[in-house]
């Protein structure tokens, strides 16, 4: 499980590696309302959620908008260096973990939902939620003539169907 989310960890820091600040806080209107920094401080802020969560509540609703990390590549790869060593440390105890969950879920109106949870499982989230942004970041870094991996921004159910052949 830890090994498969520091993959993912892996990949923003590949992804972070590959641009300048320019490129990085650079918004390709009308294709995209929001830079690429503004997508990984997103990413970053699920998985800080994690790890800051007081009394194993886990509240997705708390963000770092407009900060280093979004503006400054060295500051995410800083960031993601950060959440590597905190997801070493982890141990299977630690991902059976209950916790409860604050995410926010209406556009139309303020209404959170809070419901419980493990550990493990929000690891999974966050780490889903991170290649579904990676993709977009791979969409924005397309549109500035940047090239990626054919595996960045890929999701492992989606991998492993192209490894089995049957993708054609």
């Amino acid at each position: 499980m830890i090994a498969s989310q520091l993959e993912i960890i892996e990949q923003g820091k590949y992804y972070l590696k590959k641009l300048s600040d320019e490129q990085y806080n650079h918004v390709s209107k009308p294709l995209f309302n929001s830079s690429a920094g503004a997508h990984m401080r997103h990413v970053i802020d699920h998985y800080l959620a994690l790890i800051q969560a007081t009394d194993k509540v886990i509240n997705y609703n708390k963000r770092h908008r407009f900060g280093e990390s979004e503006n400054h590549t060295e500051a995410a790869l800083q960031q993601l260096s950060y959440i590597a060593d905190w997801l070493n440390q982890l141990t299977e105890t630690d991902l059976q973990q209950t916790v409860s969950v604050i995410s926010e879920i209406s556009v139309s109106t303020q209404q959170d939902y809070a419901g419980e949870s493990t550990l493990g499982r929000e690891l999974v989230f966050v780490s889903s939620h991170a290649v579904h942004h990676y993709f977009s970041l791979k969409l924005i870094a397309r549109s500035q003539g940047i090239t990626l991996s054919d595996s960045f921004g890929v999701a492992p159910a989606t991998a492993s169907f192209q490894r089995s052949g049957l993708a054609g």
